[in-house]
């Protein structure tokens, strides 16, 4: 269990400057921030031990790396039961053609960001996850032509 930490304003700064580039050296840091490189691997570590930092990450440009489709769904259930909810979380957490599940209000339960090949591979994968699901009521798909911007987490506050 991690224990609360106290932030001073120097490690506010310092984890902006992570969320743009959590790979940039500590002399690198430590210049932008006007801290000794040392004392930015300390902050670096306490922030990292108190759980502020969960994990960092290597963003990949999937375009670079093969073709891609990323789709939008909406899934819309026939009851609101609990355990079937929990199930279908658990399916989505586990499928790698997902990349996010967002519980919603409203007239769709949970939103999806898909990433597939193609069209037909898409089709393959809605008839075997979403049709294959004897909750699903409805869903929506949304072929997304354009990323205008795609941040993995809003800015922290300063």
């Amino acid at each position: 269990m991690h224990t609360a930490m106290v932030l001073e304003p120097s490690d506010r700064k310092l984890l902006r400057e992570l969320q743009r580039d959590a790979g940039v050296s500590d002399d690198e840091l430590g210049r932008r921030l006007g801290l000794d490189p040392s004392d930015v691997r300390q902050r670096r570590d306490a922030l990292r031990a108190a759980g502020v930092v969960r994990r960092e990450v290597a963003l990949l440009d999937p375009t670079l790396l093969s073709p891609e489709v990323l789709v939008l769904a909406l899934v819309g259930f026939t009851r609101d039961d609990a355990a079937w909810l929990r199930t279908f979380e658990q399916r989505m957490a586990a499928d790698l053609a997902v990349l996010r599940c967002h519980r919603l209000v409203g007239e769709y339960e949970y939103a999806l960001v898909i990433r597939v090949r193609d069209a037909a591979e898409y089709a393959q994968w809605s008839r075997d996850v979403l049709l294959a699901d004897g909750n699903i009521l409805h869903y929506s798909s949304f072929v997304m032509d354009a990323t205008v911007k795609d941040e993995p987490q809003p800015p922290l506050a300063i």
